[in-house]
């Protein structure tokens, strides 16, 4: 008895090349008893591994991508591709990121500004800037002069 080593889910005796090995806690785990990391194929033992939140297959921990804003894991065929930030390619849970109003792309949290008025997100091609005091305005915040064209913000310019 204390010559074999034991699974520790099923608890029948494993000869020493019959079982595969947790490669996080070492524990036992017979061939019927652990999930296998499908990016991978390594075995994770039951309490060793994230799931990701989408798909609730085993994500080992350096196989899947994780959320910059929630930390939950993201399998990488489980997001479709809006979810990922068009400006830095982090990936974005889908309750995690804001929407441009205009586009529709995502935009993480320090890649876009905020329209000043209406605090709406704006995509870097999707507002302009107004010419006098520089903040960014959407599309229904701001006024153009009828002479030059230009942007003006609702206090920059005279009626």
């Amino acid at each position: 008895d204390m010559c074999y080593p034991i699974c520790g889910m099923c608890y029948l005796v494993r000869r020493d090349m019959c079982y595969p090995i947790c490669g996080m806690c070492n524990l036992v785990r017979r061939d019927m008893c652990y999930p296998i990391c499908g990016m991978c194929n390594l075995v994770r033992h039951d309490m060793c591994y994230p799931i990701c939140g989408m798909c609730n297959l085993v994500r080992r921990d350096m196989c899947y991508p994780i959320c910059g804003m929630c930390y939950l894991v993201r399998r990488d065929m489980c997001y479709p591709i809006h979810m990922i930030c068009g400006m830095c390619n982090l990936v974005r849970r889908d309750m995690c990121y804001p929407i441009c109003d205009m586009c529709n792309l995502v935009r993480r949290d320090m890649c876009y500004p905020i329209c000043g008025m209406c605090n709406l997100v704006r995509r870097d091609m999707c507002y302009k800037i107004c010419g006098m005091c520089n903040l960014v305005r959407r599309d229904m915040c701001y006024t153009i002069c009828g002479i030059c064209y230009l942007v003006r913000r609702v206090i920059c310019f005279p009626i």
